[in-house]
This record gives structure tokens, sequence and C-alpha cells, in this order.
């Protein structure tokens, strides 16, 4: 079982958060947070805060690969403005924070064709997307249940038609992963789509589940499925 039951979110839970975002390994915020728990910023603000830094993580650095060392500084700096009270209010960070996140189209443009290989971060991303509008049931948090999937596989040899020169470059893109059941995804391995649409059929997990309108997995399905993803990101990590 991969899936469990969704228990009412404590949003503003910041210590979960923070868990969270240790997948994206970044920890350059931590000083926001200690200066926002000195100046007794309620737990709700600090939830806010990780909220938008989240945001800041995924679009920045995760999808768009910017350099982090220009942003340390600017969360050094505003750490310390918290901490000296020149930002004063929760609304004062979200504004600093939002001011140093890429806008719509760029964020957009490029989680459409992006590559990933770092396993926690993928897992996060997909874990988010895939809850985003499943109400109910939720993935398990659970690396040794829950595996990353390629649906072209590592090993394609079965692909007889998919341009072999093509592959490396689609291997690791988002558009062509997803999370897959311990129990499914040795038998799906490196089969052919016709084979591993047939264990998608069984999985409980929806973004998997959804691969099942595809008759076809080639770079086109691919490149579709990743804007569509691209879609759906853009109302995960707002601005």
């Amino acid at each position: 079982m991969v899936i469990q039951k969704s228990i009412t979110n404590d949003f503003f839970n910041f210590s979960n958060l923070i868990l969270q975002t240790a997948d994206l390994k970044a920890k350059s915020f931590y000083p926001i947070i200690l200066s926002e728990v000195s100046k007794n910023f309620t737990n709700e603000e600090i939830g806010f805060t990780l909220a938008k830094l989240e945001v800041l993580i995924v679009r920045n650095f995760v999808v768009s690969g910017l350099t982090a060392n220009k942003f340390e500084k600017q969360l050094s700096t505003l750490a310390r403005n918290i901490y000296n009270e020149n930002v004063a209010t929760i609304d004062q960070v979200l504004t600093e924070i939002s001011a140093m996140i890429i806008d719509d189209e760029k964020f957009n443009n490029d989680f459409s064709t992006f590559a990933i290989k770092d396993r926690g971060q993928i897992r996060f991303l997909l874990r988010h997307i895939n809850d985003f509008k499943e109400t109910e049931l939720k993935v398990l948090d659970d690396n040794n249940k829950v595996h990353i999937e390629h649906i072209l596989p590592q090993k394609p040899q079965k692909w007889t038609d998919i341009d072999q020169n093509e592959v490396e470059s689609y291997i690791w893109r988002f558009g062509n992963l997803t999370l897959l059941g311990q129990e499914f995804n040795t038998k799906a391995s490196n089969g052919t789509f016709q084979d591993k649409r047939s264990i998608y059929e069984l999985s409980q997990i929806k973004m998997t589940q959804d691969l099942l309108k595809f008759n076809e997995w080639n770079f086109e399905a691919t490149d579709e499925r990743q804007k569509s993803l691209a879609k759906m990101a853009l109302e995960i990590w707002v601005k």
C-alpha cells in the first residue's frame, strides 16, 4: 500500500515544513526562521514564510538552476533585517522573498524542459504535484515503499522504435518520471510501454494512473506531459 488517507493538514506546522524542504537540499533560509522565532513571529507567520521560501527554492534553484550565491546573500540580509527589526511584519517578509522569485513565464518555460537527477528533489516535486488535487489519498512519504519510475527506462533495449541517440537526453526529463509502489517497480523495470501500462493500471497513485491516457510513449509524449505538469506547478508554487 503506497497511499494513505489524508488527515486534516496542519499547514502551519513549520517543523514538518522544514523536514519536507530538507529534500530540496537548501539550508540558506534557516537564519530567517531563527530570526523570526527570536522576534516572536507566530507559528502561522513562520508557516507562511516557509511556504514562500519553498516557492523560491523550487522555482529558482531546483527547476531553473540559478546560482544560489546571489540569493544566499539576499536571504542573509533579510534574516539580519528581521533580527534588527528593519523588517518587522510578515507582509514585509513575504514581499522581500517574493521579489527574489522568478516570474511565471520563466518558471513555466524552464519547467517544461528541465531534467533532474537528484532523487530527493524528484520525489518532493512528484509527491506535491500528485497530492495537489488529491483530497482523499496521499502518497506515502516512504522511499522504501514508493520508488521513482522512469517511464522510458534507463535501459531501453526493448524500445526498438525509439531513437537510441536521443534516449540519454530524455531519461531524466521530469516528464519521463513518475512514482510507483515498490511492489510494482521491479515488474515495470525495463519493459515496453505496453508492459508498463498494465502495471500502471494497478497503481493507486493518480499521476501514474493518468499515464493510461497515452497509447504509446515517446519523446513527444514526454514533452506533452511535462508541459501539462508545468501548468500544475504554476498553481502549486505561486509567486
